[in-house]
């Protein structure tokens, strides 16, 4: 009790997952329509369901690991991973909230795309 309405509230876990920028459909769609072989591409929990949504079905890596990250392979970043440096993750049915590896990217990737609030890296 007490709490508020996650549909009435501009912040926390539903808000971040659920509610998305036109930056962030402009990038997933992006990707979308750049990703021509069909490669693997590295997103959080909150950048595959825009990726899902706008037609990137197969290949989505739904943790950002920079240990792990193939060469050349894109990186979707949603508003909530550059603005907020938060990023999701699920496994085991455990959800995990981390800080997004920002810096790593940067400093080993190039910007392909970037609204300003967004960013794909390769």
């Amino acid at each position: 009790m007490g709490g508020s309405a996650d549909t009435l509230v501009n912040y926390g876990d539903a808000y971040e997952s659920y509610y998305f920028t036109t930056a962030d459909v402009a990038s997933a769609q992006w990707v979308i329509a750049h990703d021509t072989r069909g490669q693997v591409v590295y997103t959080d929990a909150y950048g595959q369901i825009l990726l899902y949504r706008y037609g990137h079905p197969n290949g989505l890596v739904t943790t950002v690991i920079p240990q792990l990250i193939e060469p050349g392979a894109f990186v979707y970043a949603t508003s909530t991973n550059i603005v907020d440096r938060t990023a999701r993750s699920n496994a085991d049915n455990e959800n995990a909230t981390y800080q997004f590896p920002q810096k790593f990217l940067d400093s080993v990737k190039n910007i392909v795309f970037t609204t300003g609030t967004t960013e794909v890296f390769r």
